[in-house]
């Protein structure tokens, strides 16, 4: 396999990874506002039970202030924060996010500037664990490239 062939199908892989990040970082995003929502109502129903104590007998309780429910709204609550001190949705997210980044740059380090793909592996797989150290790593890799090697984008 030639090193154009190799390039062109570590693009593809990059950009099959780029996806599957950006699903996980959305399936996140929508996880940490779905809690929010969650813990919300719970808490607005919590709340306005509690204004309906000093009612007349002869009135009737609302649904949402019977004992059972007013468990419902605290497990609820309760269940919302243990899955965002757990899962940390807001934190997976961004991690998510920066390992996506730092795939991105790679792949435009592999079709604009020629970087060599065995070296491009290497940068991948240090992306995804640390893409912080991967970045740094690029930046380095691309340094040392010639600059009549660099291609110009078009």
């Amino acid at each position: 396999m030639d090193d154009s062939q190799l390039a062109t199908d570590l693009v593809a892989d990059i950009d099959k990874t780029m996806k599957t990040y950006k699903r996980w970082r959305y399936f996140y995003k929508g996880l940490q506002w779905s809690v929010l929502l969650a813990v919300t109502i719970a808490g607005f129903f919590t709340t306005t039970a509690g204004t309906v104590v000093d009612l007349p007998p002869e009135v009737a309780e609302p649904w949402y202030a019977r004992s059972h429910f007013l468990i419902t709204w605290g497990l609820i609550a309760a269940l919302g924060s243990v899955i965002v001190q757990q899962a940390s949705p807001a934190q997976q997210s961004e991690v998510f996010e920066k390992k996506r980044d730092t795939l991105r740059h790679i792949r435009s380090a592999v079709v604009y500037w020629d970087l060599d793909a065995k070296v491009a592996s290497n940068l991948i797989e240090m992306a995804l664990n640390d893409p912080a150290q991967a970045s740094t790593d690029l930046v380095t890799a691309l340094a040392e490239i010639e600059p009549r090697k660099r291609r110009s984008p078009g």
